[in-house]
């Protein structure tokens, strides 16, 4: 019982420590906001998770980046069925992969950069300028 104890002690603590921060940010921000407030939150969690979201922008997948994608409303959009947000959230995951060069210049994430660009060549496409939001 004793080592049952220790293992789940030990376990405890690996997990706290190699948590990812997106979980923990995510999970003080979870209030409904909107307006200002919701850009505010989600320019922040940019600024925090900037290096994630880039990692994951540039393989197409991953916490950070589905996150991001709740943050920013990109399928929330009440008069298109289930098929077509899927359809809509697949198209934007790679538009953001396409322009990785354009959103991180010289490789290098910085997140008023990504979100200044991510402005610019969104509200040039088609398709996702009425999700733009100027930073």
């Amino acid at each position: 019982m004793e080592h049952l104890l220790k293992g789940f002690i030990a376990l405890s603590l690996l997990f706290s420590l190699t948590a990812c921060p997106t979980t923990t940010f995510t999970g003080a921000t979870t209030a409904s906001t909107t307006g200002k407030d919701s850009e505010a939150v989600t320019r922040n969690f940019v600024r925090e998770n900037i290096h994630a979201l880039a990692v994951d922008i540039s393989k197409g997948e991953g916490e950070t980046l589905t996150t991001f994608l709740d943050y920013i409303d990109i399928s929330d959009d009440s008069g298109k069925t289930e098929a077509q947000l899927k359809e809509q959230t697949k198209y934007f995951v790679a538009f953001l992969k396409k322009n990785y060069d354009r959103l991180f210049p010289k490789g290098e994430p910085d997140a008023e950069t990504f979100l200044s660009e991510l402005y610019a060549l969104m509200s040039a496409d088609g398709g996702l300028k009425e999700y733009a939001v100027e930073p």
